[in-house]
């Protein structure tokens, strides 16, 4: 062998099994040698080659020879496992990086969703045959054009005419008209099971109320959103309420209600917190809230009744009360004004109106009366229920005790008993009314006196007295003038005055009418029509009437029997002749027991034994019958 030739330019052997025979340059002197005897010389010369300009030691891993441009080259290799060729290489958890191209037409596996960027080129799918702007990709793998059927009906599975669907059939091309129908200012709801209605115009800001199962929702004027607002009730009609129910058993809740002042109108602002724990909510005068410490001590001493001092509470020394009663100091009063005022006058004497002054208020007490403008309405007693007693004790009085004149003076005049109403001794026994005169005491006193408990059923009307009291008479007084009376002008009697100068007595008849009886103080006249009647028993109306005298014609005198069947007569009490009237006048009849004559017409004379009815002639008494 001549010449030198590289490895890389020697025709390739195949594989060899290392008898075959290789020409190598050594020292200058061509050889040949075995590939077992290379590599035997290759340990020998220390184990060190040198590829390239990279030494290679025994041992050393991660690199690759390769042919560099006629020299050997070499690669570091990354990873573990085997060199892969060319052809169906298999690679294991290889980390590939971004290559800058390749085609993975035979790979699986692949992720959608994280492995594929961009749009899939319609030629990706069955190559894009079939593929138009009119096709759709089936599920089969396969583009397929859109159906051109037609829409025969469009069902309306809703009643009730607020909703309508229209433009049915639809083909390939048209209209789905949906139509929408209802009140201007209504909503639309459930009439009845999926049939829809209209409401009626609902009122503007008025808030909507449900109507229940089947009925149209309604505003109610009494609830109204303006904003940022909402009211409660309706102004000049309903008053407005918050209704707050609670968990308990029964009807129970609270309400908050507006006033139902038609001067004031107000806002309550709230506190920007929620307090603090003992605070109270309490207002500056203009709306405004605040939680405000409230002082929990009481002022003053026990039982005094609270009241606002200058803002701190303060104990009412003049007002106590023990839980139940609540009582006034001596000194205290009941102001409703300055000038209805009740004070303690005394030792239990309640007074009207403020304490003594040189200038009194008058007073006035006075019962609730029926208020003007109601028709023909009564009003109402004012009753005085005075003390009872118990058994036979009797009821106590209603005493009026009024303050006599005294002399001239600055010293307050001294209350006299005035007026008693006393009550009846029984329930069949009347009251009376005792108008005093004087009274030192209860058993020394004199009064004038209406009187129903004296005598059962009759009323008594005079003066009365007891003790060191005096009897007073009683006069009858109209329009100021007397016209009666007993024991004032005559003792022991009724005294009429001389004018006016006729009296009317006013007499009840059997007709049931009132006559009229005169008197002028020398005659008792009657008319015509009326009479005297004496009646059979001490009492008028008891028994009969046996003797009546009336008018029978003018100057006639009628005595007649009156209601019994006994002749009318007339008695003379009969007397001696000497008993006669001094003075007879013409006329005259009566009746003697000693007449001296029983001759008819004969002058009559006494000292006889003849009974006689004599008659005065106008000279002397004559016999008129024996």
């Amino acid at each position: 062998m001549t010449g030198t030739i590289k490895i890389t330019q020697m025709a390739n052997a195949g594989v060899l099994d290392g008898t075959e025979v290789v020409p190598i340059i050594m020292g200058g002197f061509s050889k040949q040698c075995t590939t077992l005897q290379i590599a035997d010389l290759v340990g020998a010369v220390g184990a060190t080659l040198t590829v390239g300009v990279t030494p290679i030691t025994g041992g050393t891993t991660t690199r690759i020879i390769y042919d560099n441009a006629g020299t050997v080259g070499e690669y570091a290799i990354s990873g573990s496992g085997s060199v892969a060729m060319t052809t169906n290489p298999s690679f294991t958890t290889p980390a590939l990086g971004t290559p800058s191209a390749g085609v993975l037409t035979n790979c699986t596996g692949l992720p959608l969703n994280t492995g594929v960027t961009g749009n899939l080129p319609v030629s990706n799918l069955n190559s894009g045959s079939g593929a138009s702007v009119s096709t759709f990709w089936r599920g089969d793998g396969t583009w397929a054009a859109a159906g051109v059927g037609s829409v025969t009906s469009v069902a309306q599975t809703f009643t009730g005419g607020l909703i309508s669907v229209g433009g049915s059939p639809i083909t390939t091309s048209g209209t789905l008209a949906l139509t929408v129908a209802g009140t201007s200012g209504g909503i639309p709801y459930f009439s009845g099971a999926s049939t829809w209605a209209s409401s009626a115009a609902l009122a503007s800001t008025s808030l909507i109320v449900g109507g229940g199962s089947g009925n149209p929702p309604t505003t109610s004027a009494n609830l109204t959103w303006v904003s940022p607002a909402l009211t409660i009730g309706a102004q000049q009609a309903t008053q407005g309420q918050i209704v707050l129910a609670n968990t308990a058993a029964g009807a129970f809740q609270t309400t908050i209600q507006a006033s139902n002042s038609a001067s004031v109108a107000w806002t309550l602002t709230l506190p920007t917190t929620a307090g603090t724990n003992g605070y109270a909510l309490t207002t500056n005068g203009s709306g405004v809230t605040a939680w405000t410490a409230i002082s929990t001590a009481p002022g003053g001493s026990t039982t005094q009744v609270q009241y606002n001092n200058a803002g701190v509470f303060a104990g009412a020394s003049g007002l106590t009360t023990n839980g139940t009663d609540l009582t006034l100091g001596s000194a205290s009063q009941l102001l409703w004004s300055t000038d209805l005022i009740l004070t303690r006058g005394a030792a239990a004497t309640l007074q009207l109106g403020a304490a003594d002054a040189a200038s009194p208020v008058a007073q006035t007490l006075q019962v609730q009366s029926v208020v003007g403008g109601t028709s023909n309405t009564a009003a109402v007693e004012w009753i005085h229920n005075l003390s009872a007693g118990t058994g036979t004790g009797i009821g106590g009085k209603w005493v009026i005790r009024g303050a006599v004149t005294g002399s001239s003076g600055t010293s307050q005049n001294t209350r006299a008993r005035t007026l008693d109403i006393v009550p009846g001794a029984s329930t069949t026994a009347g009251g009376a009314l005792r108008l005093f005169n004087s009274y030192t005491d209860a058993s020394n006193g004199e009064w004038g006196t209406l009187d129903w408990s004296t005598t059962t059923n009759v009323l008594s009307i005079g003066t009365a007295k007891n003790g060191t009291g005096t009897t007073r008479n009683l006069q009858f007084v109209v329009g100021g003038t007397a016209v009666a009376d007993y024991g004032v002008t005559n003792s022991g009697r009724f005294t009429f005055p001389s004018a006016p100068a006729v009296w009317n007595l006013y007499i009840y008849n059997n007709a049931g009418s009132l006559g009229v009886a005169s008197f002028d103080n020398s005659n008792l006249s009657f008319g015509s029509a009326m009479g005297i009647a004496f009646w059979s028993a001490t009492s008028v109306g008891s028994g009969t009437q046996d003797i009546r005298l009336t008018r029978q014609a003018a100057g006639v005198l009628k005595m007649s029997s009156g209601a019994s069947t006994q002749a009318g007569s007339i008695l003379f009490d009969p007397k001696t002749y000497a008993n006669l009237p001094a003075s007879p006048a013409h006329g005259m009849v009566a009746a003697i027991t000693d007449c001296n004559t029983s001759t008819w017409g004969a002058t009559a004379a006494g000292g006889g034994s003849t009974k006689a009815l004599v008659y005065y002639n106008g000279t002397n008494w004559t016999v008129m019958g024996i």
